[in-house]
């Protein structure tokens, strides 16, 4: 998953938002001793919606519609794509409006720099200072932040320019966010659920 949709999976709070985003940065075992409660349970919500992500058998269906030399990176620019369609099927009347939302991420995000890691800070501030979660409105925007994750990548790699596949499998790259969005809600609310009984 990107940013934006760990952020949506998160509870509305800054501890959640920071945690929810922070699974990204792999926090050493150090850091997360010093952690509040909050942020420890986004980093789990963050790394279960990654596993049921990874094993949900419609995206994996996903990876035979793009070419040979990006059928590697079809799980990251899917993570990437699916935040469009977030976007694109916001329902303000349930999820209130989305400028809204992302500027209660972006002030829950600056609270909680005093506990992230170096590399997070670095990336929470860029993210505020050039709205990166605005720009996943468009495919325009999609298909930068699918050309700049290529170019952070350490090795060679035909991943940049990757946007134009994902034009080419709209429709079904679509059909699989609204079964995973739903699917991923239902198991958050069951292991929520689970956690208060626990």
């Amino acid at each position: 998953m990107n940013y934006l949709s760990h952020l949506y999976l998160s509870q509305r709070t800054p501890h959640s938002l920071t945690g929810n985003m922070m699974g990204d940065f792999k926090p050493t075992a150090e850091l997360q001793a010093r952690l509040p409660a909050g942020i420890l349970r986004g980093i789990e919500n963050h790394r279960l919606v990654d596993r049921l992500t990874d094993k949900f058998e419609p995206v994996k269906q996903l990876r035979p519609l793009f070419s040979q030399q990006r059928r590697r990176y079809a799980g990251i620019i899917t993570d990437i794509s699916f935040d469009y369609f977030l976007i694109k099927h916001w329902d303000a009347s349930r999820d209130g409006d989305f400028h809204e939302f992302v500027q209660l991420c972006y002030a829950g995000l600056a609270q909680c720099e005093e506990q992230m890691p170096p590399r997070m800070v670095f990336v929470t501030s860029k993210m505020r200072e050039h709205n990166w979660l605005s720009s996943y409105r468009t495919l325009t925007g999609i298909g930068t932040s699918i050309d700049q994750v290529s170019k952070r990548m350490r090795f060679a790699n035909k991943m940049a320019g990757a946007i134009e596949e994902v034009e080419q499998n709209y429709q079904a790259i679509e059909t699989v966010f609204h079964e995973l969005f739903e699917h991923l809600q239902e198991e958050i609310a069951h292991a929520a659920i689970e956690t208060k009984i626990a």
